[in-house]
């Protein structure tokens, strides 16, 4: 049984096989979780956290975290801002 046929991308299960030693076991911790309807297990909580976000990068993308503004920019963003709209005594 592939890793892919269960629903595991191979990043989780690459990254988490220290924590557990086969697909097979992960399956079963995935079936205990929705018998009792909560997941107990840390690493099983990291392994779906990993999937989730790796489905989100699949549909949105790749998203840079935005940089800060220094300060020459913030002040030529406020003079375009000023000639965009004018000052606040005219």
């Amino acid at each position: 049984m592939s890793n892919i046929d269960n629903g595991l991308s191979k990043a989780s299960v690459k990254e988490f096989n220290s924590a557990i030693k086969s697909p097979e076991d992960l399956e079963k911790m995935k079936k205990r979780a929705e018998r009792f309807g909560t997941i107990t297990s840390s690493t099983l909580t990291k392994v779906e956290e990993t999937d989730r976000l790796s489905k989100r990068k699949e549909r949105f993308g790749e998203t840079a975290k935005p940089t800060s503004v220094s300060g020459a920019s913030e002040d030529t963003r406020k003079k375009q801002r000023l000639e965009r709209f004018g000052g606040a005594g005219e």
